[in-house]
């Protein structure tokens, strides 16, 4: 008769360490924010994406690292909103800016949310 010693078959279900191989078709979701920064030299805003709006702001932003806000440095941000996913962030973030409208994200600013839901 054997001795059990604990060892078990290698298998993407039950090996540790290792991602399973249902995971490598659907990665993981990282969360997402939605920010608006403004302007501290002439008061203009900009919509973006990220995971970390506070780091995207101190590390590109600010540092003249991104193409659209480098000539009105210095920035401060002025709105944050999370969402589940980072692709449902960047959704939000292309409806911001098919408002064009200053007003609009103004409003969105002063209410502080801003609510995804179709009534």
């Amino acid at each position: 008769m054997e001795k059990d010693v604990g060892l078990v078959r290698a298998s993407p279900d039950n090996y540790r360490g290792r991602v399973n191989s249902s995971s490598l078709l659907s990665p993981t979701k990282m969360e997402g924010w939605v920010y608006i920064i403004k302007s501290q030299k002439n008061g203009k805003y900009y919509v973006g994406s990220s995971g970390d709006p506070v780091r995207r702001l101190n590390e590109f932003h600010n540092r003249g690292k991104v193409k659209a806000t480098r000539h009105l440095i210095p920035w401060k941000l002025v709105f944050t909103q999370k969402y589940v996913d980072i692709s449902e962030a960047r959704r939000v973030e292309h409806r911001f800016k098919m408002f064009k409208s200053r007003i609009l994200l103004e409003k969105i600013i002063s209410f502080g949310r801003y609510n995804t839901r179709v009534s």
